[in-house]
Protein backbone atom coordinates (compact mmCIF):
# COMPACT_ATOMS: atom_id res chain seq x y z
CA UNK A 1 0.00 0.00 0.00
CA UNK A 2 2.56 2.43 0.73
CA UNK A 3 3.91 2.24 -3.12
CA UNK A 4 0.46 3.25 -3.94
CA UNK A 5 0.59 6.22 -1.61
CA UNK A 6 3.86 7.10 -2.52
CA UNK A 7 3.31 6.91 -6.61
CA UNK A 8 0.18 9.54 -5.64
CA UNK A 9 0.68 12.94 -7.93
CA UNK A 10 2.04 15.90 -6.24
CA UNK A 11 2.58 14.07 -2.84
CA UNK A 12 4.81 16.18 -1.21
CA UNK A 13 4.11 14.26 2.79
CA UNK A 14 1.52 11.83 4.57
CA UNK A 15 1.10 12.34 8.55
CA UNK A 16 -0.53 9.34 10.85
CA UNK A 17 -3.06 11.11 13.19
CA UNK A 18 -5.57 10.02 15.57
CA UNK A 19 -5.49 7.10 17.90
CA UNK A 20 -2.34 5.36 16.28
CA UNK A 21 -0.44 8.17 15.96
CA UNK A 22 -0.54 8.76 19.97
CA UNK A 23 -0.22 5.28 20.77
CA UNK A 24 -3.69 4.26 21.99
CA UNK A 25 -5.31 2.57 18.77
CA UNK A 26 -6.33 -0.89 19.07
CA UNK A 27 -8.03 -3.57 16.70
CA UNK A 28 -11.24 -1.45 15.84
CA UNK A 29 -9.41 1.93 15.52
CA UNK A 30 -9.35 3.24 11.56
CA UNK A 31 -5.74 4.74 10.33
CA UNK A 32 -6.21 8.66 10.34
CA UNK A 33 -4.05 9.75 7.56
CA UNK A 34 -3.35 13.08 5.80
CA UNK A 35 -1.91 13.84 2.42
CA UNK A 36 -0.37 17.01 1.58
CA UNK A 37 -0.07 17.33 -1.73
CA UNK A 38 1.85 20.63 -3.83
CA UNK A 39 -0.72 20.93 -7.18
CA UNK A 40 -2.01 23.25 -9.30
CA UNK A 41 -5.23 24.39 -8.32
CA UNK A 42 -7.29 23.30 -10.66
CA UNK A 43 -5.72 20.07 -9.86
CA UNK A 44 -6.69 20.31 -6.47
CA UNK A 45 -10.01 21.10 -6.46
CA UNK A 46 -10.81 18.34 -8.92
CA UNK A 47 -9.13 16.05 -6.17
CA UNK A 48 -11.26 17.64 -3.66
CA UNK A 49 -14.74 17.19 -5.85
CA UNK A 50 -13.85 13.58 -5.59
CA UNK A 51 -11.22 12.75 -8.74
CA UNK A 52 -8.54 11.01 -6.31
CA UNK A 53 -6.71 8.01 -7.10
CA UNK A 54 -7.59 7.63 -2.89
CA UNK A 55 -11.09 7.95 -1.60
CA UNK A 56 -10.91 10.74 1.07
CA UNK A 57 -12.69 9.91 4.35
CA UNK A 58 -13.77 6.81 5.77
CA UNK A 59 -12.82 4.23 3.51
CA UNK A 60 -11.56 0.28 2.91
CA UNK A 61 -8.39 -0.15 1.94
CA UNK A 62 -6.55 -3.87 1.99
CA UNK A 63 -8.86 -4.65 4.70
CA UNK A 64 -7.79 -1.77 6.78
CA UNK A 65 -10.30 0.89 7.76
CA UNK A 66 -8.89 4.33 7.02
CA UNK A 67 -9.59 7.45 7.10
CA UNK A 68 -8.40 9.90 4.55
CA UNK A 69 -7.49 13.55 4.30
CA UNK A 70 -6.46 15.36 1.77
CA UNK A 71 -4.78 19.11 2.32
CA UNK A 72 -2.79 21.60 -0.18
CA UNK A 73 0.44 21.73 0.95
CA UNK A 74 1.30 25.37 0.28
CA UNK A 75 -1.90 26.47 1.23
CA UNK A 76 -0.98 24.79 4.78
CA UNK A 77 2.67 26.82 4.39
CA UNK A 78 1.07 29.82 3.67
CA UNK A 79 -1.27 29.55 6.07
CA UNK A 80 1.20 29.44 8.96
CA UNK A 81 3.06 32.76 7.88
CA UNK A 82 6.62 31.47 7.93
CA UNK A 83 7.00 31.17 3.99
CA UNK A 84 4.64 33.43 2.93
CA UNK A 85 8.12 35.41 1.66
CA UNK A 86 9.48 32.09 -0.16
CA UNK A 87 7.03 30.95 -1.90
CA UNK A 88 9.02 30.08 -5.05
CA UNK A 89 11.68 28.74 -3.09
CA UNK A 90 8.62 26.64 -1.05
CA UNK A 91 8.08 25.77 -4.67
CA UNK A 92 11.19 24.66 -6.46
CA UNK A 93 12.05 22.30 -3.33
CA UNK A 94 8.94 20.35 -3.82
CA UNK A 95 9.50 19.45 -6.92
CA UNK A 96 11.60 16.28 -6.21
CA UNK A 97 10.57 12.58 -6.81
CA UNK A 98 10.49 9.75 -4.54
CA UNK A 99 12.77 7.07 -5.89
CA UNK A 100 12.80 2.96 -5.56
CA UNK A 101 15.32 4.08 -2.37
CA UNK A 102 12.97 6.17 -0.59
CA UNK A 103 10.39 3.44 -0.69
CA UNK A 104 12.65 1.21 0.61
CA UNK A 105 13.37 3.85 3.30
CA UNK A 106 10.33 4.44 3.99
CA UNK A 107 9.46 0.48 4.26
CA UNK A 108 12.54 -0.30 6.60
CA UNK A 109 10.97 2.71 8.64
CA UNK A 110 7.63 0.58 8.86
CA UNK A 111 8.99 -1.91 9.63
CA UNK A 112 10.68 -1.01 13.05
CA UNK A 113 7.21 0.46 14.10
CA UNK A 114 5.81 -3.06 13.02
CA UNK A 115 8.81 -4.72 15.02
CA UNK A 116 8.29 -2.45 17.86
CA UNK A 117 4.40 -2.76 17.91
CA UNK A 118 4.99 -6.11 18.35
CA UNK A 119 7.54 -5.95 21.34
CA UNK A 120 5.34 -3.87 22.95
CA UNK A 121 2.36 -6.38 22.45
CA UNK A 122 4.58 -9.00 24.01
CA UNK A 123 5.39 -6.88 27.30
CA UNK A 124 1.97 -6.26 27.83
CA UNK A 125 1.11 -10.06 27.47
CA UNK A 126 3.82 -10.94 30.38
CA UNK A 127 3.02 -7.65 32.68
CA UNK A 128 -0.86 -7.26 32.28
CA UNK A 129 -1.20 -10.39 34.58
CA UNK A 130 1.04 -8.99 37.73
CA UNK A 131 -0.96 -5.54 37.06
CA UNK A 132 -4.16 -7.52 36.99
CA UNK A 133 -3.09 -9.13 40.11
CA UNK A 134 -1.71 -6.28 41.65
CA UNK A 135 -4.73 -3.96 40.93
CA UNK A 136 -7.88 -5.48 41.73
CA UNK A 137 -10.98 -4.55 39.42
CA UNK A 138 -13.29 -3.28 41.93
CA UNK A 139 -11.31 -1.35 44.83
CA UNK A 140 -12.61 -2.36 48.45
CA UNK A 141 -15.74 0.04 48.99
CA UNK A 142 -15.26 2.92 51.55
CA UNK A 143 -17.50 2.62 54.71
CA UNK A 144 -20.29 5.29 55.05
Amino acid sequence: MLRRFVALPGLVSITLNGGMSRGYANHLSEIDLTFYLYLTPDAFQAWQRGKMPVTMGITMLDGQLHDIKYLDFLDEQLATGSFRSKRSELELALTGIVRDHHCFMLGQHLAQINFLDDQIAQYDTQIGPHVAQACPQDPPSMPT
